[in-house]
């Protein structure tokens, strides 16, 4: 079956001229193709791809799908790229269009520039004699006759036949000065911080031989070590995006392959995510691995491909690869190096896997809850009952000591009553007692403030170590002399000044921007006679428009359970404390033995009293939920 007509992604920007080329022609010669390396019939890979070289350099801007297309028998675009290649200097074939067809998808060949199953394809670069727009050299000359060349893609599906395999023997890690890597190149593998994602440090082989390091400007970037990517300070998560000398099997399975292992009980891989960022291109293929959980303080990680990693013609890793780059974690206790991280529930779907925090395969009888980007609410049902669960999330690996046993975690999670219920007030949620109370502030702006870091000796250590797990708590303030109290602001982000804390608050408007943003100058003319309540905030609840507030009628209980980790590192359900000792109301009631992963329900009651529920009837909405922990004596 043909592909329906697909865009074609072409590379247009330009490129300056130099590199390799035939001499340059006298002055008003038309263009002349020199060469094209697939021969009139040739059965040709659908991967390959096709180089034009002319008798001089290009205007790479008049590269279009007008000025030059491949075209199958019924008038379908091949779908790919143009690009100029480099000489082996490094500098650019400006005299030379390479078309790059789109990388299949999978091993049938789906979605590959060239269709598979005997397709013919034909080259067509329109002259001046067609009347068509033209590509021009850089001298403004044109092809004066139309140029076609006509060839075939494989019929098979083994793929040693149907793909091109630019380089022998399995897929190996690409690392700055290895093997042929540039030292400068773009293209080779490197560490990712976030948010920006254009914070890069790059790995740079060693003279000695040993597995590639962080090079100078990596370093520098990275002064105190690797940061441990805490959920709950976004400036710390991390992405190692390891490069290959060739394209690969895309399939899920075999990108998994490319590996992080962490040097703690012995070598173990890490949690996380794996996306493909290219394949196919003329360095091969890229892929991002994004680990998911807290990683080892003071310890190093190495980046290898298990046995198995495959190219696309099948050529497969028969052992596990030597390590090909290697960093060490920082060895700080505090900020980038704390044991304490938060678990921050995500109902949004990830921007790799797609997915949510969700357990896609409940085993409870009752209506299932719904997710979405905005949160987690109950669902209409007979009655009124419904219920979700989340999947089995990784704390990580914070429980690591380089000498001596691992620490157990340690978890809190404040706002439930007993039964490990949302307490309310009529329909108001009740909050729980303040962490700290009357603390006297040191400065104030119209969305920040600051108070003494001493403030908090007396919270548990972890937050001192994190002050991140601030983020989201309540804060109320109040100025003792005139009795002005601001209530329900929410901490958006903390920063550390050593002997002071600043925090930046919001006045938790709704997503949609319904309301005044948020200017503390208007309520207190400066810091003097402010003081600071912390309220825990470990989950939020809104029923319609209204935060802290449950519908009349309605109930939601929160459960905690905890696992470990079986011999593959996955969880294993016949070790969970729901085995034992059942799900727990307060995750607390874990405290005191090593678990890897842990997970939460939500019950919603939407009718309590039995009465029925009405068609429209408010739901309320559980819209986040954190989950705090620490690996700490």
């Amino acid at each position: 079956m043909q592909r329906p007509l697909l865009a074609w992604i072409a590379g247009l920007t330009l490129v300056a001229c130099g590199g390799t080329s035939s001499s340059t022609p006298t002055a008003s010669t038309p263009l002349t193709v020199v060469s094209v390396n697939v021969a009139p019939g040739q059965i040709w890979p659908v991967n390959r791809p096709v180089d034009i070289e002319f008798d001089r350099p290009i205007q790479f801007g008049t590269v279009s799908l007008a000025t030059l297309r491949f075209v199958d028998g019924i008038g379908n675009l091949a779908s790919g790229s143009f690009v100029q290649p480099l000489a082996n200097d490094g500098s650019v074939r400006a005299n030379v269009v390479r078309f790059q067809p789109a990388c299949p998808q999978d091993l049938a060949g789906t979605g590959a520039g060239f269709e598979p199953g005997g397709s013919t394809y034909t080259l067509l670069i329109p002259g001046l004699a067609s009347g068509a727009s033209t590509l021009l050299s850089t001298d403004d000359e044109a092809l004066a006759e139309t140029f076609e060349r006509s060839f075939t893609t494989p019929s098979t599906t083994i793929p040693a036949q149907l793909f091109h395999d630019p380089v022998p023997g399995p897929p190996r890690i690409a690392v700055r000065g290895a093997e042929g890597v540039p030292a400068q190149s773009l293209q080779s593998t490197y560490l990712e911080i976030e948010p920006t994602l254009t914070q890069r440090a790059y790995f740079l082989q060693s003279l000695s031989g040993q597995p590639a390091t962080l090079d100078a400007a990596g370093q520098n970037l990275l002064p105190n070590g690797l940061p441990l990517n805490h959920r709950i300070d976004p400036l710390q998560h991390l992405g190692f995006v390891v490069y290959l000398n060739q394209p690969i099997n895309p399939a899920p399975e075999n990108l998994a392959r490319v590996q992080v292992e962490a040097l703690t009980d012995g070598w173990k891989p890490l949690e996380g995510t794996w996306e493909l960022l290219s394949n196919c291109t003329d360095v091969g293929t890229a892929v991002r691995f994004v680990p998911e959980a807290l990683l080892p303080r003071g310890t190093t990680l190495r980046i290898v491909t298990a046995a198995g990693l495959q190219d696309l013609t099948l050529d497969a890793t028969i052992v596990p690869s030597t390590p090909r780059a290697t960093v060490a974690t920082t060895v700080l206790e505090t900020g980038i190096g704390a044991r304490g991280d938060g678990i921050w529930v995500q109902t949004r779907p990830n921007a790799i896997t797609g997915l949510t925090d969700e357990d896609l395969q409940p085993d409870f009888p009752e209506a299932r809850a719904m997710w979405d980007p905005t949160g987690i609410f109950g669902v209409q049902s007979p009655d009124g009952v419904s219920r979700t669960r989340s999947r089995w999330i990784p704390l990580g690996e914070g429980a690591f000591q380089a000498a001596g046993a691992d620490i157990a975690p340690r978890f809190w999670f404040a706002g439930l009553n007993l039964a490990g219920e949302i307490p309310v007030n009529g329909t108001q949620v009740v909050a729980p007692a303040p962490l700290v109370q009357g603390v006297p502030l040191i400065n104030l702006q119209s969305q920040t403030i600051v108070f003494p870091k001493s403030a908090l000796t007396t919270l548990d250590p972890a937050y001192s170590n994190q002050l991140n797990l601030l983020r989201l708590l309540r804060v109320d303030l109040e100025h003792t002399g005139s009795a002005t109290r601001v209530e329900n602001l929410v901490v958006s982000s903390v920063h550390d000044f050593g002997t002071a804390v600043q925090l930046t608050l919001s006045g938790r408007c709704f997503d949609t921007g319904d309301c005044v943003p948020l200017d503390l100058l208007q309520a207190f003319s400066s810091f003097q006679g402010v003081q600071l309540d912390l309220v825990p905030r470990h989950f939020e609840v809104t029923t319609g428009f209204a935060r802290d507030e449950m519908a009349l009628d309605s109930r939601i209980t929160i459960t905690f359970d905890a696992t470990r980790a079986n011999a593959n590192g996955a969880p294993d359900p016949l070790a969970a404390a729901s085995q034992s000792i059942g799900w727990q109301t307060d995750p607390s009631q874990l405290n005191g033995t090593h678990w890897d992963f842990v997970r939460f329900d939500v019950l919603f009651e939407l009718d309590v009293s039995g009465d029925g529920m009405l068609p429209g009837e408010p739901r309320p909405k559980l819209r986040s939920l954190v989950l705090p922990f620490a690996h700490l004596p």
